[in-house]
């Protein structure tokens, strides 16, 4: 028993590092990678890398054409818009301020379960947590309405809609995707998404930048198979095991590492406004990811 939960703390911090570690390459990779390109070979490379666990499981890929045809919208809504919305964004704001907007999606999956799913209720717990959030999100957005920065504004609002569509993904994948195995819908909506963005790339990354380094591909490998396949498969290996509850306790983690690593390799300037915005976004999301269920499973007893 003990055995275990060392494995299990041990892929929950691992996970935590390499998704916090992620938003400082996205500002790595766009050194070498055009913004659409980047997020498309991303994704590609991670589905190929799952494909690989779903032939070793044997496990069969859909096999009619709605089925597939579900899957490519997905792969839109989840990955094609969200990541190219997110790898703009990243070359005009922080890397740790993107991070926490980004971060911002488990608001919306609450928002889009109240109204799309029958058994989700709107509790008192999620209306607090809504609200010290956005009440952070509006924190954040403040100062770089009085600075002026119009790019830097737009970046951070390209960001913050992401997570829109993450969640809305994400209800939309629990209503109509119960009956497809986890794994498959990750890697074919990856692979959808992924190549539509590489496609994107060639009609959008103007001019379309691709250096081959050392640096480069240690990064792109990184983004694809640590950040996208493994990331995805610790996550779902560990939500079958541990408490859902403390398992999203890494959403907190996540932006902590990214706002650290941004202001030391990156010289990411924090400011008070920011600090004070983000203490709002995960003070918001422990009431939603934590507090509400805490509370929905004593009442449940």
């Amino acid at each position: 028993m003990q055995h275990n939960r060392t494995l299990y703390r041990s892929l929950f911090f691992l996970m935590a590092i390499i998704w916090g570690v992620t938003w400082t390459l996205y500002v790595v990779a766009l050194r070498s990678f055009s913004p659409m390109l980047i997020a498309g070979l991303r994704n590609v490379l991670g589905a190929a890398a799952l494909f690989g666990v779903l032939k070793v499981q044997r496990v069969p890929l859909p096999k009619k054409f709605s089925e597939w045809k579900f899957l490519f919208y997905v792969g839109l809504l989840w990955i094609a818009i969200p990541y190219a919305m997110v790898f703009w964004g990243v070359q005009y704001t922080s890397s740790g301020m993107a991070s926490v907007l980004n971060g911002t999606n488990p608001f919306f999956v609450a928002l889009f379960s109240y109204f799309f799913l029958k058994n989700e209720k709107m509790t008192t717990a999620k209306i607090l947590g809504l609200i010290v959030g956005f009440i952070g999100v509006v924190i954040i957005f403040s100062q770089k309405m009085t600075a002026g920065s119009e790019r830097s504004l737009l970046a951070d609002t390209l960001v913050f809609i992401a997570a829109v569509f993450t969640g809305l993904a994400m209800v939309v994948a629990k209503r109509f995707g119960a009956s497809y195995h986890s794994v498959v819908l990750i890697a074919v909506m990856m692979l959808f998404g992924g190549g539509t963005l590489i496609a994107a790339s060639a009609l959008f990354d103007q001019p379309v930048r691709f250096i081959v380094s050392f640096e480069s591909i240690s990064v792109l490998l990184f983004l694809s198979l640590l950040s996208s396949a493994f990331g995805f498969v610790a996550y779902m290996w560990l939500l079958k095991r541990v408490d859902a509850v403390k398992l999203s306790m890494v959403a907190f983690l996540v932006p902590v590492i990214a706002i650290a690593l941004g202001l030391i390799f990156l010289n990411e300037a924090v400011t008070a406004l920011d600090i004070a915005g983000t203490v709002c976004v995960l003070s918001g999301l422990f009431v939603v990811n934590v507090l509400e269920p805490l509370v929905k499973l004593r009442i449940e007893r």
